[in-house]
């Protein structure tokens, strides 16, 4: 999965590993902020708040089952949520 910034100048990208944020309109040339994945955890579903100044990544894991995270785009910082309702609204 993947998600622009509501402003378009970011893009959140879940990849095998970690979750990568990218400048836009270059990511090439910009720097790349990386958040590795809690443990087993694999990404459902990204989405921004509408201010941009977080991501709401919803995952799922076979021992802790769907877990929600707020993630700091700027660090890479991840705080757990409660997740309850969390696959009706994000996915």
């Amino acid at each position: 999965p993947f998600a622009f910034s509501p402003d378009s100048r970011r893009i959140a990208v879940a990849g095998r590993d970690e979750l990568q944020f990218f400048a836009l309109p270059d990511p090439a040339s910009a720097k790349v902020t990386r958040a590795a994945w809690p443990g087993g955890c694999r990404p459902v579903s990204l989405l921004w708040d509408s201010t941009g100044r977080w991501l709401h990544l919803l995952c799922f894991s076979e021992k802790q089952g769907t877990e929600l995270f707020r993630v700091d785009p700027n660090s890479g910082a991840m705080q757990p949520l409660e997740a309850h309702g969390a696959v009706g609204l994000l996915g």
